[in-house]
């Protein structure tokens, strides 16, 4: 009888756990859609801003990402340099 109520206990424990492994996975989902979403509306907000300064950008070449001639190192610098402008806007977003 003692092996018996040992191994219903695992059973549940195993049981609770599988569960616990369910929420957390689904949770997960949930969070990653969230940041995905706050990362579009930032992105968005973002693009809205170069356009309405600089008409002539094409928004839609962000696409292909940085410009062929630029390299690995020009692109980290003018992303340090975006860092202080980037915060700006998304504490403007309010997230």
């Amino acid at each position: 009888m003692v092996g018996t109520i040992r191994v219903d206990e695992l059973q549940k424990e195993v049981e609770d756990l599988q569960a616990a492994k369910s929420k957390v996975e689904k949770e997960f989902k949930a969070l990653k859609s969230f940041v995905k979403e706050k990362a579009i509306l930032s992105s968005s907000q973002t693009l809205a801003v170069m356009k309405s300064l600089c008409p002539q950008v094409e928004i839609q070449a962000v696409d292909e990402g940085f410009a062929e001639t630029c390299s690995e190192e020009q692109a980290l610098a003018l992303m340090d340099e975006a860092q202080g402008a980037a915060t700006a806007l998304v504490d403007n977003l309010e997230v």
